[in-house]
């Protein structure tokens, strides 16, 4: 059956800071600071570096989850992680659905939006969101979501870690990064699309 949009918030904007299975806790301080002086070696200083063992905690109690509940949206992300083209039918399945019911019986909250691992996915894994009940689901496909985008394979906006303020608003854009696919096709850019249109295939 066809998707269509779920009704639009008064912030149609998501930002989506690491990956929610492993919500981050990497210490107040570091929230407070502007993008520009917030570099990834703070990060990686604060615990959020994979290859080594961080000090603190990486992660929320379940306890601070259900705290920020009030004011976040928590959106599912699978269960550990795998990249789910290369699980079975069961696995695959199992990934995404118990992540969104283990979710909701923490928090108990309802668990509509879903971030494909690696940005990994095909028409099974659309169709196992489909039938778990997400609404949404974003892929990391650069471009724009206008009113005939598929909400169950949403485009996005890359934004660097470190963005100051001035590069953030340009990359929101999209241009960047839709520059970068287009050179790394060896494809001449054209010009830009119309805001709100899904970007050209390249």
């Amino acid at each position: 059956p066809p998707v269509s949009w779920p009704p639009r918030g008064a912030d149609p904007l998501a930002l989506r800071g690491g990956e929610p299975a492993r919500a981050r806790a990497t210490g107040a301080g570091l929230h407070n600071r502007s993008p520009a002086r917030a570099p990834r070696c703070t990060w990686a200083g604060a615990g959020d570096d994979r290859d080594r063992d961080g000090a603190d905690r990486q992660s929320l109690t379940w306890d601070e989850v259900r705290h920020l509940a009030a004011v976040t949206d928590y959106g599912a992300h699978t269960r550990t992680h795998p990249i789910l083209l290369q699980c079975d039918d069961q696995r695959c399945a199992e990934e995404i659905a118990l992540c969104k019911t283990e979710l909701e019986e923490a928090i108990g909250l309802p668990c509509r939006h879903f971030a494909f691992p690696n940005g990994d996915f095909s028409d099974r894994e659309v169709a196992i969101i489909r039938q778990a009940g997400y609404r949404t689901a974003r892929t990391i496909d650069p471009g724009w979501n206008g009113p005939k985008a598929d909400p169950l394979r949403l485009h996005a906006v890359p934004i660097s870690d470190d963005a100051s303020v001035d590069w953030l608003s340009v990359q929101v854009t999209g241009i960047p990064a839709w520059l970068r696919k287009r050179k790394g096709d060896g494809v001449t850019p054209t010009p830009t699309p119309t805001h709100g249109d899904p970007l050209p295939a390249a």
